[in-house]
């Protein structure tokens, strides 16, 4: 039992670990997206070049980025959700070694009632 245990908070440890790691590039990716959907709609570039003694001005549209930016967002939004998975998963494993553990025995006697908890490591 006490394997048993020993088992699930290392496993519990790792996947917290791991979600947490997760969670960070994911919020990176979310912010990045965000950031070059807001460039693509707000940055206007205008090229002109002059041919001919005359100046020819085209607007350049930004439609990478703008993929590039829903890409992202959307890879961020998905990787934050199953990194709360994983967190909780991690939790949960831990809880359950702790409980493991953790073992309560009730007393009743003539007098009283009473319960004596002991933790085993």
């Amino acid at each position: 039992m006490l394997a048993e245990a020993a088992e699930l908070e290392r496993t519990g440890k790792r996947m917290r670990a791991g979600g947490f790691a997760l969670l960070a590039i994911a919020i990176a990716a979310e912010v990045t997206g965000q950031v070059l959907v807001l460039y693509s709609q707000l940055a206007a570039t205008t090229t002109c070049v002059t041919q001919n003694n005359q100046q020819i001005c085209n607007t350049d549209s930004h439609i990478p980025e703008l993929a590039s930016g829903i890409a992202l967002g959307l890879v961020g939004a998905g990787s934050i959700y199953g990194a709360t998975a994983i967190l909780s998963a991690g939790a949960g494993r831990i809880r359950r070694a702790k409980l493991l553990r953790l073992q309560i025995r009730p007393e009743f006697g003539a007098q009283h009632v009473g319960a004596t908890a002991t933790l085993r490591f």
